[in-house]
Formats: C-alpha cells, sequence, structure tokens
C-alpha cells in the first residue's frame, strides 16, 4: 500500500514442529489409525516431528525507518496453510539388559498432510516472534487420538 506503514507480507517458510509424550506413551500406526500408548517398559524420550512448508499471508503494520529491513517495531496478522514433506517418530528407552535403544521410524502416521489457521507475528530491532494456532486437526479424521488442534510459537529469521 504505496509507501504507508501497512503491507502484505507472503511468501514460504519451512516449519519443524516436535511433540513429546510423556509418561511412557508411544505414537503406534496399524492398518486403520494411528494411537497413543503405554509402553510398559521406561522410555526416556518419545517424540514426533515434524517439517511442514508453509505459505502464510499476513496484513502487516511496520513503523520501522527501512521497512525492507523490518528493523523497528512491527506486527502482523493473517493466515497460513501448509503441507506436510516429512515426518518421524523417535523413541529412546533402555532395555532389560541395560543396553540404550533408539528406535527411529518415519512414515505418515495418518497426520493431515495438508494445514491451514492463523498467525500472528510481532518484531522489534530486527528480532521477530511468531504465534501460530492450526485451524486443522494434526490427526486426520478418525485416524489419530482425539481431535488435536495445535498451536506453536517461535522465532522468524528472515532470508
Amino acid at each position: 500500500f504505496s509507501k504507508g506503514p501497512l503491507f502484505l507480507k507472503y511468501g514460504l517458510a519451512l516449519n519443524s514442529n516436535n511433540y513429546k509424550f510423556a509418561n511412557n506413551y508411544v505414537l503406534t500406526e496399524n492398518e486403520s489409525e494411528t494411537i497413543l500408548i503405554e509402553n510398559n517398559i521406561e522410555i526416556e524420550k518419545s517424540k514426533l516431528s515434524t517439517l511442514f512448508i508453509d505459505a502464510p499471508m499476513m496484513l502487516q503494520l511496520d513503523f520501522s525507518s527501512n521497512p525492507a529491513e523490518e528493523n523497528g517495531f512491527n506486527i502482523a496478522f493473517g493466515a497460513f496453510a501448509g503441507y506436510m514433506i516429512k515426518a518421524k517418530t523417535k523413541v529412546v528407552f533402555t532395555d532389560e539388559n541395560n543396553n540404550d535403544n533408539k528406535d527411529k521410524l518415519k512414515g505418515e502416521f495418518n497426520l493431515n498432510k495438508f494445514r491451514y489457521g492463523l498467525q500472528a507475528q510481532f518484531g522489534v530491532l530486527g528480532c521477530s516472534f511468531y504465534g501460530k494456532y492450526h485451524l486443522s486437526s494434526l490427526f486426520e479424521n478418525n485416524k489419530g487420538p482425539e481431535n488435536l488442534n495445535v498451536f506453536d510459537f517461535g522465532i522468524v529469521f528472515v532470508m
């Protein structure tokens, strides 16, 4: 919007999310669904990792001296849509012989390949932070644990 502080911000973003499971729970996939089961061995770490490419589109108010550098105060709000590139699980445990084990498994785990939601971002002096709420569920309908909508937050690096 010519020479004003308001403009449309868009692009592509790579987002990695890690979901850690507590209390010896492990994500398990069978033919029809993905479920969380409690394991009888002591689990040190159990997590699901995803990698998505997202396309955000936001209206941004920028009060920087140079908006291309976003070196002042800015705030943005809008939507995003994304596609899953990969997903994997990792379980770290000690077996009955006191051996350390790491089980890694790549797969889709009945996760939604497409996601969408709302996002907000604010920045000060070149450092930006974001928060997202996923309107889409993490898992496909009736193929995973409950209807889980994700809220995530982090730091934005601009290249």
